[in-house]
């Protein structure tokens, strides 16, 4: 089932070096923020990737700046759910990467990605090993 071709799905990376200036990623995800725009790419993230991204938030940067993310991130971002098969899929993919340090949250991602045809943006490796579809700044 794809919803849209030009909707990307947004892991917790890009999410948090938006925010923290210190990342290491920031002025990465700032540029390549505008270039999905610039590329008429709408936003999704999964429910999952919002819990990650806010616990992240709250304990790296504060709760009212997470609280304030929350805010912003429900009103510009389609939010995905996750269903209990998605959680299923995710754990038997895990389990095809028994070598792998793959959090539930990236398998979840990818499940996602996968099932709605949505490319990943994301600074994680491990969607390269898994082999998402991937968003990069070229197209």
């Amino acid at each position: 089932m794809s919803i849209s071709p030009r909707v990307v799905l947004v892991d917790a990376g890009p999410l948090f070096a938006l925010i923290d200036s210190r990342d290491q990623y920031h002025h990465r995800a700032h540029q390549e923020l505008d270039d999905i725009y610039d590329g008429g790419w709408g936003f999704a993230v999964a429910w999952t990737t919002v819990a990650e991204t806010y616990s992240l938030l709250a304990r790296r940067i504060g709760v009212l700046t997470a609280q304030e993310w929350l805010e912003d991130l429900i009103r510009d971002f389609m939010v995905l759910p996750v269903s209990p098969d998605d959680y299923l899929t995710a754990i038997e993919h895990l389990r095809r990467f028994p070598d792998q340090q793959f959090s539930l949250f990236d398998a979840i991602v990818y499940v996602l990605s996968r099932e709605r045809g949505m490319p990943v943006w994301s600074f994680d490796h491990h969607f390269d090993v898994m082999s998402a579809q991937r968003w990069w700044p070229t197209e």
